[in-house]
């Protein structure tokens, strides 16, 4: 059959250049066999003889192969091309192989069918066997350069080859097209108006008097068409006063040249969007996060200056904080802290048993109980201020502070946990880092409370206490109104547990709760809606009676109060 096809190049190589070991040039040696191969065939070269077939073979092959052919004792085609793949060929490594397979990651400029076509090429190698497609799709999850795809693939619970290169196909294809819709979308505003070009000139015919009148107006027009005066028509535009005159006619506080400038709208700081002017969507909604009106949660700034941690403020992280101190001050006997939920947490529960401590928390929504630590606090806070603001190192502020003696009769907290000072960039005399017991400094601070109680107890009196089961209302601070409730326990200092209506069991102070005062859940009684200075119910009687010995009472401070008496009743 005679053909047009014309052979494959004759197979050249250098062995002083090609590395065998290297796999070149076995690779070279594939490719110009699977071209011959094409050639055979196409020439139907397997109906003439074996000595026709491997003349043709060795008249094509080239030089360099027939010096290697000669050394062979074959003398059929496919016996020299079993030598010459032993001879080309080059061991393979399916380790080195498979980590070529494993390491391949998409290129910048690649896209993903060229990168799926170099995973499979690569797997051919790699003798996978049944696992070949899906190592392939592991392989594209891995390597896809977009994390966005990424996500999107591992959102697939049944993921194969094919649907995954149809999602990064969509995704690309989206992608894309996303990106020419928010280029076409962008609102631009004019700020200046460029009024030195003659082309944005309006000019407006009052009175229909001539050119003569005709003054620049700012005012926009409708539409292109106008009404001319007679006195005009048929004159040259030169004879017009144009932009060359306006400077003469306009007022000279205006500005000759302006620069007319457009530039995309900024996103609106209160919905976190793009729109018109004073067409806001956050006007008049409440925010979720502050409660507060006229912008959205997601751009609330209420909380981004000073917001504490939240890695910082978890139970593990406290609980790993305060290990570190015990570790090194010992275990006490009982930590008192607030009513945090790290406090209130399971594990903080579990660590206090472990640790064999007690744990007491002081009334909720009450910072009275704990001024003395709120106070600290706000110590360690403006120093931390002060220092930035002086670019200086607060922990020589907060070495002062220990330093710092409490009162004039107790010392700083430096002698009160190590019985010295510390040493500090402050000149100190060396006598003053002797150490020093300090056995009467409990009682001198118990005195110093039980003054402070004896003047605060001159205006104050005892609530009533509550109990259990008993009806009360509770002020919820957030919604500024009256919930009820019922007791369950008495927690001592003034705390009380409370369920509400709604099965919620919540810890509030005396302070902050009243008695439920309704005809359906007590007597009427009098009662005075403030709260602190609940008045104890007085028996009635009739007029001249005077109140029972029951009916009197005494103050923390020891004043006998006595109920009036005003005209004749009790």
């Amino acid at each position: 059959m005679e053909t047009v096809l014309s052979p494959p190049q004759p197979f050249l190589f250098d062995e002083r250049s090609i590395d065998l070991a290297s796999g070149k040039l076995s690779d070279s040696w594939k490719k110009w066999k699977k071209g011959f191969q094409i050639y055979f065939e196409a020439c139907e070269l397997q109906k003439k003889s074996a000595v026709i077939q491997l003349n043709i073979f060795l008249h094509i092959v080239g030089e360099q192969c027939r010096e290697i052919i000669d050394q062979f004792k074959e003398i059929t085609l496919e016996g020299v091309l079993k030598k010459l793949d032993e001879h080309f060929g080059s061991k393979k490594n399916l380790t080195v192989e498979r980590h070529k397979f494993f390491i391949r990651n998409q290129q910048e400029s690649e896209t993903i069918d060229q990168y799926v076509f170099e995973l499979k090429k690569l797997a051919l190698t790699c003798e996978f066997c049944d696992l070949k497609d899906d190592l392939i799709k592991d392989r594209l999850v891995c390597g896809v350069i977009s994390s966005a795809i990424r996500e999107r693939l591992l959102r697939e619970d049944k993921l194969t080859l094919y649907t995954a290169v149809e999602i990064c196909r969509v995704a690309i294809v989206s992608r894309m097209y996303s990106e020419d819709i928010k280029k076409e979308s962008v609102v631009y505003k004019i700020e200046e108006s460029n009024r030195h070009e003659e082309s944005n000139d309006i000019w407006m015919i009052r009175g229909h008097r001539g050119y003569n009148n005709m003054t620049p107006s700012s005012s926009r027009v409708g539409s292109g068409s106008g009404y001319v005066s007679r006195s005009i028509r048929g004159r040259s535009v030169s004879e017009h006063r144009g932009s060359n005159r306006r400077e003469t006619r306009g007022r000279s506080g205006h500005a000759s040249r302006t620069s007319n400038r457009l530039r995309p709208t900024p996103v609106c700081d209160r919905c976190g969007r793009i729109h018109e002017y004073n067409a806001c969507p956050a006007y008049g909604r409440t925010c979720l996060r502050c409660s507060k009106l006229n912008h959205f949660a997601k751009v609330c700034r209420v909380y981004e200056v000073g917001a504490p941690n939240p890695q910082s403020m978890t139970a593990y992280s406290v609980i790993n904080s305060l290990k570190d101190i015990f570790s090194r001050q010992g275990i006490p006997n009982t930590v008192m802290s607030d009513c945090g939920p790290q406090f209130t947490a399971s594990e903080f529960r579990q660590f206090a048993h472990e640790w064999n401590f007690t744990h007491e928390t002081s009334s909720p929504y009450y910072h009275q109980s704990n001024g003395q630590i709120e106070r600290t606090v706000q110590t360690v806070k403006n120093i931390l201020k002060k220092s930035l603001e002086d670019n200086s190192d607060y922990r020589l502020g907060l070495l002062e502070c220990l330093n710092t003696p409490v009162s004039n009769i107790i010392p700083s907290p430096a002698e009160l946990l190590q019985s010295r000072k510390f040493r500090s960039i402050v000149p100190t005399p060396v006598k003053l880092f002797n150490s020093k017991s300090h056995v009467s400094t409990q009682q001198k601070l118990r005195v110093r409370q039980q003054k402070q109680k004896m003047y605060y107890d001159k205006g104050s009196r005892n609530l009533i206490p509550l109990s259990t089961n008993q009806k009360v209302r509770i002020y919820d601070s957030l919604k500024s109104i009256w919930v009820s409730g019922t007791i369950l326990t008495n927690l001592g200092n003034r705390s009380y547990r409370i369920r509400l209506l709604n099965g919620k069991v919540i810890v509030r102070n005396r302070r902050h709760i009243i008695k439920d005062l309704s005809p359906a859940q007590n007597p009427p009684q009098e009662y005075n809606f403030d709260y602190d200075h609940i008045m104890y119910p007085c028996q009635y009687t009739n007029v001249n009676n005077t109140c029972t010995s029951s009916d009197l009472y005494v103050t923390r401070s020891g004043r006998t109060v006595r109920p009036p008496n005003r005209w004749g009743y009790t």
